[in-house]
């Protein structure tokens, strides 16, 4: 179960170097997500994404579903989720397929209060579902 949190753990740091990038590029006068609250809010992602997931049987692809999110300030989505990169053969499609349902299972996503402020700086984002968070020992992440 660590290895599967994990997997989304390693997406959603990637996400929060986003963040901080997006934030410098915001007007000064906005409030701005401190390192500390944007992993709170990664790791709040981390575990209803984990528990919006299905377990198709292992593919053996390496293939990592990345799917871009918009959401409104009570933590729904503004928007159908999108699958960034589709897959090219057909044993991955299960992890994409999976990738989406979830995305829109976990709908609306439980954001607290507290993260209302901040939210130009997580409103849209591109979440990687790894094969490890399906179960799949395929592809360890670092």
């Amino acid at each position: 179960m660590r290895a599967i949190a994990f997997g989304i753990a390693c997406a959603l740091a990637s996400i929060a170097s986003a963040w901080e990038q997006e934030a410098q590029a915001q007007d000064a006068s906005q409030p701005r997500m401190t390192a500390d609250l944007a992993q709170e809010l990664d790791r709040l992602l981390i575990d209803q994404y984990f528990n919006c997931l299905e377990f198709p049987p292992k593919t053996g692809s390496s293939y990592v579903a990345r799917v871009r999110i918009a959401l409104n300030r009570d933590g729904s989505l503004s928007e159908p989720p999108v699958l960034v990169n589709p897959p090219i053969d057909e044993a991955s499609k299960p992890i994409a397929d999976n990738a989406i349902r979830a995305a829109l299972k976990c709908n609306p996503l439980k954001i607290p209060e507290k993260f209302s402020a901040y939210w130009e700086q997580w409103r849209a984002k591109t979440v990687r579902f790894y094969p490890a968070d399906f179960g799949s020992d395929d592809v360890k992440q670092p």
